[in-house]
């Protein structure tokens, strides 16, 4: 696999590890190990995590989307060369 696939995979795997990283404790909304958001209320750290993860979400769903699609080409094009070079050799 190359590098970018690589990175493409990895980028997938930190945001779903974001989206569940996120929780509320009162009126504070802690996303990963280390940021931690003073809100008003419970209310708005509730909602600023709803918000947080259907962003998040979003963005890995169309992430993978790319992926198995740049995956799935690659694949079709290896098909497609081995295919060739077989009817070539013939």
């Amino acid at each position: 696999m190359d590098p970018f696939m690589k990175g493409l995979k990895a980028y997938c795997t930190e945001l779903s590890t974001l989206e569940k990283s996120i929780c509320v404790d009162g009126t504070k909304l802690k996303i990963g190990k280390f940021k931690i958001v003073q809100t008003p209320s419970s209310d708005a750290a509730n909602r600023l995590k709803k918000v947080l993860k259907e962003v998040i979400s979003k963005e890995s769903d169309s992430m993978a989307g790319i992926y198995d699609k740049i995956e799935k080409i690659l694949k079709e094009i290896q098909i497609d060369l081995f295919n060739n070079g077989k009817a070539k050799g013939e």
